[in-house]
């Protein structure tokens, strides 16, 4: 897949996400990292109902610490 969106990373410490750090993903991208299997966690009480006409519960509950 070619890259899109904005980067989350970099060596740049001013820059992109630190540990414990979260974020808003919008649940059409959520989805197509989870068929790319490298979808992040998800915290399950931040997760809007609207996702689920896009993200089958089951994939987000297996995207979710235990």
């Amino acid at each position: 897949m070619a890259f899109q969106g904005g980067c989350l990373n970099s060596a740049d410490d001013r820059i992109g996400l630190k540990p414990g750090d979260q974020w808003c993903l919008c649940a059409s991208r959520f989805l197509q990292a989870h068929d790319e299997g490298c979808a992040p966690m998800v915290n399950l009480e931040a997760t809007h109902r609207s996702a689920l006409s896009i993200v089958p519960l089951e994939v987000l509950k297996a995207n979710a610490p235990q």
